[in-house]
């Protein structure tokens, strides 16, 4: 997979499959027009463009379902031929939808197929939409494709609900709707060592970019060199001790006791387990992750 990150010196002369949105993270209604492109492609023999906006550049303090790498990394798993990176700048957001249309889906990547979602818009204040893009297929001689709306459980399959589950602290039903489990990673760095005083070493894991679930304790996974660990892991400000202005990240490996400062690490949410506490003391604080423990199966 080819990625594109700037488009002042990108050239491609041949017909593609356009897939074009904010892509904040793949989900599982994404998943459908990947699925749809790839269908095509088969028949086709085209290559497919996906083409998101990234970071947005007019609230720089947004938070992510994924990042850079995990979109790059998810988009090879499919097989994708060309990821492309832009920014959502001010550029972008003030071209006319009409020449929207020309100079990026036709005159830039030369859509032959343009694959979207209902709600797709683009353009100077959002004017551009399916309806628009419909009325200029013929003129400009691409073939549109909607792909509907998808539910779960009544649930619309959407990038804005899926935060709100995750920011609650539903993060199963956040899971279905990604159709994977949600992940932070990063580097470990050194924290308080509190939990190494009551032989309970946590991992500190700072990710500033993607969405912190609700603060508590969460069933996890950890991967670590390519292998899962069991894990709890608590989002939080550490109320009992130490406490944090900035929302952390703690992670204990469940029978694991090497040091992993500096390490590159993914932690998966599978489960809330309880909000988090502030406790009287250190015995409170370890007699209550051990049931904590206990309460997940480790």
């Amino acid at each position: 997979m080819k990625v594109i990150k700037d488009l002042n010196n990108f050239k491609y002369d041949k017909k593609s499959i356009l897939l074009i949105g904010k892509f904040d993270g793949f989900h599982l209604g994404h998943n459908e027009l990947i699925d749809r492109a790839i269908s095509i492609k088969k028949e086709t023999n085209l290559d497919i463009i996906v083409l998101s906006f990234y970071p947005n550049l007019f609230n720089i303090d947004e938070k992510y379902l994924m990042d850079s790498e995990e979109k790059k990394s998810y988009l090879e798993s499919k097989n994708i031929d060309y990821y492309i990176e832009i920014p959502l700048d001010n550029k972008l957001c003030q071209i006319l939808p009409n020449d929207f249309i020309r100079e990026y889906i036709c005159n830039l990547f030369h859509a032959k197929y343009l694959i979207e979602g209902t709600d797709f818009t683009f353009g100077k204040e959002a004017k551009g939409d399916i309806n628009l893009l419909k009325k200029f297929s013929e003129e400009y001689g691409y073939l549109l494709e909607v792909v509907d709306k998808k539910f779960i459980d009544d649930i619309e399959i959407s990038t804005q609900n899926i935060k709100s589950l995750i920011t609650s602290g539903k993060i199963e039903t956040a899971n279905k709707l990604l159709g994977y489990n949600y992940s932070i990673s990063g580097k470990v760095s050194k924290g308080s060592n509190l939990g190494t005083t009551i032989n309970i070493p946590t991992l500190n894991i700072i990710n500033d970019n993607k969405v912190l679930p609700l603060n508590g304790v969460y069933k996890t996974q950890t991967l670590i060199d390519g292998k899962l660990y069991d894990s709890i892991t608590n989002v939080g400000n550490r109320p009992t001790f130490n406490y944090s202005k900035e929302r952390v990240v703690e992670t204990h490996l469940i029978n694991f006791n090497e040091l992993l400062y500096n390490k590159d690490v993914r932690t998966y949410f599978l489960q809330f387990i309880r909000p988090e506490i502030k406790f009287e003391n250190q015995n409170q604080v370890k007699e209550q992750i051990l049931k904590d423990i206990k309460f997940c199966g480790y």
